[in-house]
């Protein structure tokens, strides 16, 4: 658990202490032992130094890592342990940071052949660990997680790491000047692949919708053979392109909503819990500024083509979701380097926890994603 008080940064400063267990999947950093038990036949490790934030990406410039999918827990971990506001004395603290690595620690028995004694370890030793908390210590907890269930207050969506890491405002300005000179030669496009297992599941009839025209206006990165795990491709693609399809996946939520974003391409949603109900504290009330929305319903019952249907939005409507894309929306959602001074996704976190105490005297932290 991690111990924070805030101050000049942050705000007015509330203390902040990290605490933890005997797990490795707690408090523990990932060292290159660790990370060949979650993937032997990968250098895994590669996604997890420089903070976390992985190997820089020499091709797209300063700024720029290999970031992987599951290092939103490591590098929210490794900001809070160098956090201006952590204090070494629970006594001293106000919020209390629980980091848990649940995504790396699905993953690292995912592919193997364990029983669930051995796959709930580290959950089980999260569990047993906060019944030793107090229950009056307990009263004020959030959960920081990638997919937040809407129904359940304490929840908290905070946003997929993307592969840009800026260091300054300066990085930030410099990516905002590129990409809102750059010019769109595509309508449409879309990352990802279909789910032919999935009755249900949009993606093949937007595939076709994209893959059906017969002009240049839409563009298609097929996933299954890696394309998307391309970072270079990914933010090609998302800057040649008005409009990015985020249809639902495996679940609602995708870490591909905010690889297109930061690239200015407008995310269009089929399902409300993609975005609109999983990030209160990044995106805005109204829906409209930064997206677009197409019924599922509609798309699978054929009533809609979606191509056609972005094709009717003006071009005034279109640059105006973009702007609001970049300026307003693009720096809340990146996460800096631990040395970093604007405020990113990990400090407007931070921040409203802290705000949080003006009605408690103490906040838990769970970082569970």
């Amino acid at each position: 658990m991690v111990l924070l008080h805030y101050h000049h940064l942050w705000q007015d400063c509330s203390p902040v202490f990290p605490r933890g267990s005997s797990s490795i999947f707690f408090q523990q950093g990932l060292d290159r032992s660790m990370c060949g038990d979650i993937m032997p036949w990968t250098d895994f490790f590669k996604y997890f130094n420089n903070e976390a934030l992985g190997e820089p990406i020499a091709n797209l410039g300063n700024g720029w890592y290999h970031a992987h999918q599951y290092s939103l827990e490591t590098i929210f971990h490794s900001r809070i342990l160098r956090h201006p506001c952590r204090v070494y004395d629970e006594n001293e603290a106000m919020l209390f940071y629980v980091p848990y690595f649940g995504g790396l620690d699905i993953l690292r028995w995912h592919l193997k052949n364990v029983s669930d004694d051995v796959k709930y370890t580290s959950a089980l030793d999260l569990m047993k660990w906060l019944e030793f908390l107090e229950l009056e210590q307990m009263k004020n907890p959030v959960k920081l997680m990638i997919e937040r269930q809407p129904w359940e207050v304490i929840d908290i969506g905070i946003p997929h790491p993307t592969f840009f890491h800026p260091h300054s405002d300066d990085d930030i300005v410099a990516w905002q000047q590129k990409i809102i000179g750059t010019t769109r030669k595509s309508l449409v496009s879309f990352a990802g692949a279909a789910r032919p297992d999935q009755p249900h599941c949009i993606r093949s009839i937007l595939i076709n919708q994209s893959t059906s025209t017969i002009s240049d206006n839409c563009q298609f990165l097929g996933c299954k053979s890696g394309g998307c795990d391309q970072p270079e491709s990914v933010t090609k693609l998302s800057l040649e392109s008005e409009f990015c399809l985020q249809p639902p996946g495996d679940s609602p939520a995708r870490k591909s909503v905010f690889d297109p974003l930061i690239s200015g391409c407008i995310p269009v949603f089929f399902d409300p819990f993609t975005a609109y109900y999983q990030y209160p504290w990044q995106l805005p009330e109204d829906h409209g500024k930064d997206s677009g929305f197409i019924d599922q319903e509609e798309v699978r019952q054929m009533k809609v083509n979606a191509v056609e249907r972005l094709s009717s939005i003006s071009a005034r409507e279109t640059e105006d979701m973009r702007r609001y894309v970049v300026h307003e929306a693009l720096p809340e959602l990146v996460y800096g380097d631990s040395s970093s001074r604007f405020e990113d996704a990990i400090s407007i976190t931070m921040n409203t926890c802290s705000r949080g105490l003006a009605e408690c005297n103490e906040f838990y932290i769970y970082h569970i994603t």
